[in-house]
């Protein structure tokens, strides 16, 4: 059975997007190289995939197997490989941050599209960017275990004003938040979500919104996202929002 591994190697190390065939060499390095070669134990002729995150896998046969770095030959190129073709953004209320490391994981797994964390009324946490590069390597490497194409983007802490007044950019937009019944008609229809369309779907924080905020999204026309009947923890809620839009989409 082929093993199907995927390697991490940046787009600027990659030919460029168009262009393909005339690289049809690609060089690992350093810690991708150590992994295949030292924990994997690939050898010359293997089949591996290698991704660049800009929506491209290239499949790869093994050239040779050097002391610091691994050959590969380039026999095809796939587009947009394991992508969903609904663009979802999750804004997501930071909660502690080995949670959020756990909720990013997924939340690549799942095919979020961007990954926005938030600054909510009651949001405690600031990461620092030393945290934000922690966050990319864990993304990296969800995408090489699931074996998608696309690194999501990992945007800039943003405060909730600061992504309500860039919503205007999404077809959809819902707030995770159980909708009174006069709310109800503003709720997530499944049967409106369309390939090629993008949607941004806004997590809070453990304490939940506050009414200002709720308030905010109901005057903007944001439509309701009710998650079940038990209280979920932040970072599980953005995974399970993710989860039914993206696969009521692809129902």
């Amino acid at each position: 059975m082929a093993r199907n591994e995927y390697f991490y190697l940046p787009a600027d190390h990659c030919p460029a997007p168009g262009d393909e065939t005339a690289q049809p060499e690609l060089v690992l390095p350093d810690g991708e190289h150590r992994h295949l070669a030292k924990v994997l134990r690939h050898a010359a002729g293997d089949t591996v995939f290698v991704t660049c995150g800009d929506g491209r896998v290239f499949e790869c046969t093994i050239e040779s197997v050097a002391k610091n770095h691994t050959k590969l030959c380039v026999s095809r190129v796939h587009f947009n490989r394991s992508e969903p073709q609904f663009k979802l953004t999750i804004a997501q209320a930071v909660p502690k941050l080995n949670r959020f490391e756990w909720f990013l994981e997924k939340a690549v797994e799942i095919g979020a599209f961007e990954i926005w964390p938030m600054q909510t009324e009651f949001t405690e946490i600031s990461p620092t960017k030393k945290k934000t590069e922690r966050w990319r390597k864990i993304m990296i490497a969800a995408m090489k275990q699931c074996g998608r194409s696309y690194l999501p983007n990992l945007a800039p802490i943003q405060t909730f004003d600061e992504i309500l007044a860039q919503s205007h950019n999404f077809t959809h937009r819902w707030i995770a938040h159980a909708a009174t019944p006069d709310e109800q008609k503003k709720s997530l229809q499944f049967n409106e979500l369309k390939t090629g369309q993008n949607g941004l779907v806004l997590i809070g924080p453990q304490g939940g919104f506050s009414a200002a905020e709720i308030q905010k999204a109901i005057t903007a026309g944001w439509r309701f996202l009710t998650l079940g009947p038990t209280r979920l923890r932040s970072e599980t809620a953005g995974v399970i929002a993710a989860a039914i839009i993206l696969n009521q989409h692809l129902q």
